[in-house]
């Protein structure tokens, strides 16, 4: 017996009779349906058991294989799809890293992170998922998300890392409900929202962190942008306004010798290697080229 699609099946068995044995038949009917992911989405809650601190979701393949459990918990500086794997008796406990985010020193440039980790341990049973992230009191109990839904056909875990030239990671899992976890995160940036997916299978997620959508994008355009500081003579100072693709107009500021100013700007990444040799022909000296953060608007 070969079963090719989901459906009902009519199993049908006989037998002819003998001198020894009476004629015999067999009728079963099973009901066969398509093995699916367990998903499931929820809120991280405080001690107090109300209040919302972040977001988890899981995501069960009826494989077996590749189980993930998202996170995203801001007060932590917890985000990220982590492997697990439960137990025979649904039972799982994993290390996660907590990663403090950087933050300006008194130069205004960004320090670098520093991270510890914390345990999550929890249970998958009977189509609840509940845990704990032992030490610091936050919680979660989450009832597994309908197998069925208007966005059945695109539910489950997806990942993405890099947005064409920007290093970024995106991960989203979408329930068969349209409801989605979506993380992002930059070199600079991290943030976890609940979004929808709706019918024409758009996704929406408005990111409503401290940091806000702005600290996003700016970290997206930073990454394919530099900033340009050089010295220039005053008498070829208009030639080199001209020169410069700034977002704006430069900054220029007075310097000791009367004769010249600084100037900086911020510009494509791309074209670089082709202004400074143009600079340097127009007069500029002490170029200095340097990466940025973020870029806001």
């Amino acid at each position: 017996l070969t079963l090719l699609a989901a459906g009902e099946v009519v199993v049908r068995a006989s037998q002819v009779g003998s001198a020894s044995y009476e004629a015999a038949a067999l009728t079963r009917t099973v009901s066969v349906s398509i093995a699916t992911a367990q998903l499931y989405l929820g809120a991280v809650v405080g001690a107090d058991g109300t209040t919302r601190m972040g977001e988890v979701a899981a995501t069960l393949p009826a494989s077996g294989e590749g189980n993930a459990l998202l996170l995203a918990i801001p007060s932590l500086g917890l985000q990220g799809a982590f492997d697990f794997a439960p137990d025979a008796t649904g039972s799982f406990s994993l290390a996660v890293p907590l990663t403090k985010a950087s933050s300006p020193n008194e130069n205004g440039r960004a320090v670098a992170a520093t991270a510890t980790s914390a345990r999550v341990s929890g249970t998958v049973r009977d189509g609840v998922l509940s845990g704990a992230i032992d030490g610091v009191g936050l919680r979660f109990v989450v009832t597994m998300a309908s197998t069925t839904g208007a966005v059945s056909s695109v539910a489950g875990l997806y990942r993405a890392e890099g947005l064409g030239a920007v290093t970024a990671g995106i991960t989203a899992l979408v329930t068969p409900s349209g409801q989605s976890l979506v993380l992002v995160s930059t070199a600079d940036f991290m943030a976890g929202v609940v979004g929808t997916v709706d019918a024409t299978l758009g996704l929406t997620a408005a990111f409503a962190t401290a940091a806000g959508p702005s600290l996003l994008r700016g970290a997206l355009e930073a990454e394919s942008k530099v900033g340009l500081k050089l010295n220039v003579p005053k008498k070829a100072l208009e030639l080199i306004v001209r020169a410069l693709p700034s977002l704006r107009n430069p900054t220029i500021s007075p310097l000791s010798n009367s004769d010249w100013v600084a100037l900086e700007t911020i510009i494509d990444e791309s074209v670089v290697r082709e202004i400074i040799p143009q600079l340097k022909e127009l007069g500029a000296e002490g170029i200095v080229e340097y990466p940025l953060n973020k870029v806001i608007y």
